[in-house]
């Protein structure tokens, strides 16, 4: 059976890949087929030449100076933009001029990293993604296309996301980044004959939804946001390659967990414990029928907390017990656990328990007089939904005193 595996584009994010790669290769699952689209090309012909190792040196050490000559770590913060004015400047001075940034640095890297001979030597099958500028055609270069000597040429054309990057211009065509296309290329994959695929996206709202519960399709997607494309902050990219070595550890059953990572273990214990839990959720959010004689409308009868539960899950399909752990999981960054650590999930809940009681005024100090929806509800006097009354944040805290009420007669 050929397996593929198929890595997307995103730039600074595409750490996350590496994490996957190395536990893929812990698991032993191997692959007769690459394709990938901008970083998840580079990725993609490392993988295909056999160089785990250098792909960690790489991604462990690599700096926005690799990527761009006088480069700054693009971020949403203004104080961050504030910080880097000085280098701003100049960056945006010598951008206007060269059409694009001078990635120099990023072709010497390339250069130094991808070995042709290595590659074609390789049994692995491989294809990448790119798009013909100004025409938009896109091109889908397989492994046999790539002729000797075009291999760098040809991954620097998939990467080459316009306009931060120049143009990338091969054989007087120009080129753009494949993600123009197909930022997550499984269509690739399945025209080179692949029968199972593994899919790592970089986005947290999905590239392909389709192929999201596909029967011959890992698909395995970042468990939080993965920070901006041009971002290659050390703390970021360091967190990103262990999510993304957990979030392939979680899909293959060996860690469990949505936002937080717990060892795999027999949780049968807590079926009863879900079960109240779930039980207690679903009566605490329902509300009266009517205020007076005036019935409520639609907008009225919801489901906050079970709302909450199931977007933090992000899955249709969700059991007692997948809303207790997200509940669990909700009180747990209500009070900041850190997120990279892979915890003993026993040792979390107890820990969990005993921590809250110890800031139990701290955490719940604005839940009296928000505990009873039903109070909420025929105490409103304008048209308008619950939530406008509560926020998310005190769903939230609402959620995790009816966990802690359940899980404190459970363990402790």
């Amino acid at each position: 059976m050929k397996r593929a595996l198929v890595l997307a584009g995103g730039g600074a994010r595409g750490a996350y890949e590496l994490g996957a790669w190395k536990a893929l290769s812990e698991l032993h699952i191997d692959f007769q087929i690459v394709t990938g689209t901008s970083i998840g090309a580079v990725n993609g012909a490392l993988l295909v030449q056999g160089d785990l190792q250098l792909a960690e040196k790489l991604w462990h050490q690599i700096t926005i100076d690799d990527v761009m000559v006088g480069g700054v770590n693009i971020s949403k913060s203004f104080e961050s933009i504030i910080n880097q004015m000085d280098s701003i400047r100049p960056f945006l001075k010598n951008y206007l001029n060269s059409k694009g940034a001078d990635i120099t640095p990023f072709k010497n890297l390339l250069e130094k990293s991808v070995n042709e001979q290595r590659f074609l030597n390789s049994p692995i099958d491989y294809a990448l993604v790119t798009v013909k500028f100004p025409s938009m055609i896109p091109i889908e270069m397989t492994k046999k296309d790539i002729h000797k000597g075009y291999l760098l040429q040809w991954v620097l054309a998939s990467a080459s996301c316009f306009p931060a990057f120049p143009l990338c211009e091969i054989d007087g065509q120009t080129y753009i980044d494949g993600g123009y296309h197909d930022n997550l290329p499984i269509a690739s994959a399945f025209r080179l004959g692949a029968e199972e695929i593994v899919a790592i996206d970089l986005n947290h709202n999905l590239i392909h939804e389709n192929y999201q519960h596909h029967p011959l399709v890992k698909y395995i997607k970042p468990s939080k946001y993965l920070g901006y494309l041009l971002s290659f902050e050390r703390k970021q990219m360091e967190s990103n390659i262990t999510l993304g070595y957990n979030d392939t550890m979680k899909a293959y059953g060996k860690y469990f967990g949505f936002k937080y990572t717990f060892t795999a273990q027999d949780c049968q214990h807590y079926a009863a414990l879900a079960h109240r839990f779930v039980c207690r959720v679903a009566g605490q959010e329902t509300g009266c029928l009517s205020i007076g004689n005036k019935p409520l409308t639609a907008a009225f009868v919801n489901a906050p907390y079970s709302a909450i539960l199931m977007e933090h899950i992000v899955k249709t399909d969700a059991s007692k017990f997948d809303l207790f752990v997200a509940a669990i999981e909700i009180c747990a960054e209500l009070l900041n656990y850190p997120h990279d650590t892979v915890y003993n999930f026993n040792e979390f809940c107890r820990q969990l328990a005993r921590d809250v009681r110890g800031r139990q005024e701290y955490l719940f100090k604005d839940l009296s007089v928000i505990s009873d929806r039903r109070r909420i509800i025929r105490n409103i006097t304008q048209k308008q939904t619950i939530e406008q009354k509560i926020s998310g944040k005190q769903n939230k805290k609402i959620i995790a005193s009816i966990l802690m009420t359940e899980l404190n007669k459970s363990i402790l």
